[in-house]
């Protein structure tokens, strides 16, 4: 089956139905209201409720800038200076991928979830995740939030995720950021620093696991207009 992959500010990206920022106030509904009461119990459809709700929640208390600012890109990454996208699993080993929020002046929250699993990368086992920040619902494999707790402009490192690597995984496969299946619309979400805060559309960047000369990726250093078109082949 032939798959097409639009290359972005760094690499393939997922690529949002819209661009456009949303304002706030098209946002406060019922499920913007604070209270840790609506939750008793930690179901899955609670923890799902909560990560777009910890997203409201930035929206409300966090603002510190008054201009536009660009949403950016969730880039992953295969080296903590964000400079390398292609990872090799060709034997068994860990692999360690890094989660940054990129191309923005500055945000305070995002929400999102790290596939591995529908583009090939499936033979990679999920071991876990740290990050540097301590408001989280979530993690990144179901849908996560984070709150970055100020306006942190990019680079801005949110997640450290490592798997075990069998050595088996197929040539061009990717390990992709997507949105959060919890996420209303679903889309790749981040809270900027305007005042008043907007939820804004970011897209979501990639690695390549055992890239070939067909499917590497391309990291420039700063970002640029949308790339190349390439195929995959499954």
């Amino acid at each position: 089956m032939q798959k097409h992959h639009i290359h972005g500010p760094r690499n393939r990206v997922y690529l949002p139905r819209s661009a456009a920022s949303t304002p706030l106030a098209a946002h406060l509904t019922e499920r913007s209201i604070f209270n840790p009461h609506i939750f008793p119990t930690f179901t899955a459809e609670a923890v799902d409720m909560k990560r777009s709700l910890l997203i409201a929640v930035c929206l409300v208390f966090t603002a510190s800038m008054v201009f536009a600012q660009p949403p950016g890109s969730i880039g992953l990454f295969v080296d903590p200076n964000a400079s390398v996208c292609d990872v090799y699993d060709q034997v068994p080993g860990l692999v360690t991928i890094y989660v940054f929020h990129m191309y923005t002046p500055g945000a305070t929250a995002s929400q999102f979830m790290v596939d591995h699993v529908s583009w090939g990368a499936g033979t990679l086992t999920y071991l876990g995740e740290t990050s540097p920040y301590g408001v989280i619902i979530g993690n990144s494999q179901t849908g996560i939030s984070i709150a970055y707790g100020a306006c942190v402009p990019s680079p801005n490192v949110l997640l450290t995720i490592n798997y075990f690597g069998s050595g088996l995984t197929p040539p061009c496969s990717y390990i992709q950021v997507m949105p959060d299946p919890a996420a209303i619309p679903r889309e790749i979400w981040v809270v900027d620093c305007q005042t008043p805060p907007n939820k804004a559309i970011a897209t979501g960047g990639d690695v390549v696991v055992n890239p070939d000369p067909s499917c590497f990726c391309n990291v420039p250093v700063e970002e640029t207009t949308w790339g190349r078109v390439k195929a995959l082949y499954h």
